[in-house]
């Protein structure tokens, strides 16, 4: 786990450390500030103070980056961040609107989106 960056390990389904494992390493998974930037991308606006931004998602843009836009419920993307050996952070994107929030880490629904050199 030190290798890849990761501080605590709290469960034997840990889809988190699965996604870091699989991207290298923390630090090849996106940070909050560029979900953040990713979002403020895909929605055409800035985020509030609260991280959320409430509008519609393009999904051409979406569509280009290889994004699955065909749920009417949106995707959640993990991101390199953990809260503790049970919990770590996500973005959602949904069809009108994306924020932060966490997951436990067994929960199989956030994907892995890993950083390139």
């Amino acid at each position: 786990k030190a290798d890849l960056g990761i501080k605590a390990c709290g469960y034997d389904n840990d889809y988190w450390a699965g996604a870091v494992k699989a991207c290298g390493g923390v630090s090849k998974m996106p940070t909050q500030a560029q979900l953040t930037a990713l979002a403020e991308e895909v929605y055409g606006t800035s985020v509030s103070g609260s991280g959320t931004i409430y509008a519609n998602w393009n999904t051409d843009k979406l569509d280009e980056m290889g994004f699955d836009t065909s749920s009417h419920t949106g995707f959640l993307i993990w991101s390199g961040k953990e809260y503790s050996g049970y919990i770590a952070y996500r973005r959602y994107f949904s069809p009108t609107s994306t924020g932060w929030g966490s997951n436990g880490r067994p929960y199989s629904a956030p994907q892995a989106v890993c950083l390139g050199d």
